[in-house]
């Protein structure tokens, strides 16, 4: 990555830890990979298990469906964009806090 890349997505990385969401009502929905709770942003990382395992996958969307329902925003991240074109996933991650 070019260092200005890096140190935005390093940026964005080090402001966020997992965390579980859980909907209005208190019931959990899932874990996010990253998870921004003051402005109810929601950075998922897709690997390559989505590539190989359906169930896995399949189990994820649903999972990401409910975070969305729940009010929150949700940038996903392949490992490709991270690393081919990190610019547009900083951007993506930028355009989540600006909205929400």
């Amino acid at each position: 990555m070019r260092p200005e890349i890096d140190q935005g997505w390093g940026r964005i990385a080090a402001r966020a830890a997992g965390g579980e969401i859980l909907d209005r009502k208190g019931r959990r929905l899932g874990f996010a990979d990253l998870l921004y709770r003051e402005v109810r942003v929601v950075i998922e990382y897709d690997g390559e298990h989505h590539r190989t395992n359906s169930a896995a996958y399949d189990r994820d969307e649903s999972r990401i469906e409910s975070f969305i329902e729940a009010g929150n925003a949700v940038v996903r991240v392949r490992k490709g964009a991270l690393f081919t074109r990190p610019e547009s996933v900083v951007a993506r991650v930028r355009r989540a806090f600006e909205t929400s």
